[in-house]
């Protein structure tokens, strides 16, 4: 085998794939990157048996073939290298790269060796703007739980139906979810359960190029298709739990706030807050918010907002992490936080500038404030 290629081209392919790469796996070939030259392109392959990334680029082939590089030492030199254009020759597993006045010599493994892409079975097919799909992943993919011991609640629900579509994600102490209205096309009401490092991988190459991904849903895989770039996901087992039981419809309590003024509010007084819990008290009265945290033997903090908030005295403790991590996700410069109870979920929802047929809220539970 043998090309040529752009050293900008080498280095966006490998930058789309080599995060896929496994820092360790019981399978060596994992560890390479699949290199295919054909035609006028040379794709670039990686997989960890879960999730595989394609990254196609053209280049000048002069033989064709196949073969696996070491995939993040490959990347290193890549990015390393200084010239226009790469010579990349292969003699059986031996791998010469060149460039410039560099040359590297590295030992791959059989191209035949390395998984091939899952067949998805029966799929359905559509179409995403690539803008959209990027916010709805940014939107939730952070309230995905990191317990590998809760099962569905590891991935994004998405449910698609012929005029919406949404993405949730949970980890039972909070939730965010992102709607959006459009044509799909989809012929009935589908859902799966997509792993987050997928959907991470799919909103870093959907953030190259501008018009629509198609997805192609089957019973196990999904994949996403971005001009060059294609990326395919086993998908999480279920069921998803029901989440729209837990979201509140009766909060009569509602607080408008300025977004910037309150993150900046809760980051200083969460600096006293415990370690562990991360519990900021909020106190509301009538157009004012107070915030505090405590922690013995460390000291507290305290701060007053401005608010609109005409409702009954409540005083109520929530993780800072959560709810800033809701904030952050969110465009509107104005929200409104719904409220209840003490012991109530809260929701927070864009409360201006949202865009035209979308809909985003976060759910944060409570914390319960000691005496």
């Amino acid at each position: 085998m043998k090309f040529t290629l752009t050293q900008r081209d080498l280095v966006q392919a490998l930058d789309r794939v080599v995060a896929v790469v496994p820092p360790k796996s019981t399978l060596p070939v994992l560890a390479n990157i699949l290199v295919a030259a054909k035609g006028e392109t040379v794709s670039f392959q990686a997989s960890d048996m879960d999730i595989s990334v394609v990254s196609r680029v053209d280049g000048a082939v002069v033989e064709e073939g196949q073969v696996t590089m070491p995939g993040k030492r490959s990347h290193e030199i890549a990015r390393e290298l200084s010239g226009q254009e790469v010579d990349v020759s292969v003699s059986g597993e031996q791998i010469e790269i060149a460039c410039g006045a560099s040359s590297f010599k590295v030992m791959g493994m059989k191209g035949e060796d390395f998984p091939r892409l899952p067949a998805l079975e029966n799929p359905v097919t559509l179409s995403v703007p690539s803008a959209a799909l990027q916010r709805l992943i940014r939107k939730t993919t952070f309230s995905v739980s990191t317990d590998e011991t809760r099962g569905a609640l590891n991935g994004v629900f998405w449910e698609i139906e012929p005029n919406r579509m949404a993405m949730v994600a949970t980890d039972g102490h909070r939730l965010a979810r992102l709607s959006i209205d459009g044509k799909f096309g989809v012929p009935k009401p589908l859902s799966a359960i997509v792993p987050p490092k997928a959907l991470a991988q799919v909103g870093r190459i959907a953030g190259d190029f501008e018009g629509d991904v198609t997805v192609s849903l089957g019973k196990n895989y999904v994949s996403f298709v971005m001009n060059s770039a294609e990326v395919y996901a086993r998908l999480l087992e279920g069921p998803f739990p029901k989440y729209q039981q837990v979201i509140p419809t009766d909060n009569n309590k509602r607080m408008v706030v300025n977004r910037t003024a309150l993150m900046g509010a809760m980051r200083r007084v969460s600096i006293l807050s415990d370690a562990l819990t991360r519990q900021v008290r909020f106190q509301l009265t009538s157009g004012q918010l107070g915030l505090g945290a405590r922690t013995a033997d460390v000291g507290e903090a305290t701060e007053q907002l401005e608010v609109e908030y005409a409702g009954d005295d409540l005083v109520v403790g929530f993780n800072a992490a959560y709810l800033l991590d809701g904030l952050r996700h969110m465009d509107s410069e104005t929200v409104s936080v719904s409220l209840k109870t003490p012991v109530s979920a809260g929701l927070v929802e864009e409360a201006g500038g949202s865009r035209e047929g979308e809909s985003y809220l976060c759910l944060v539970m409570p914390l319960r404030l000691a005496d």
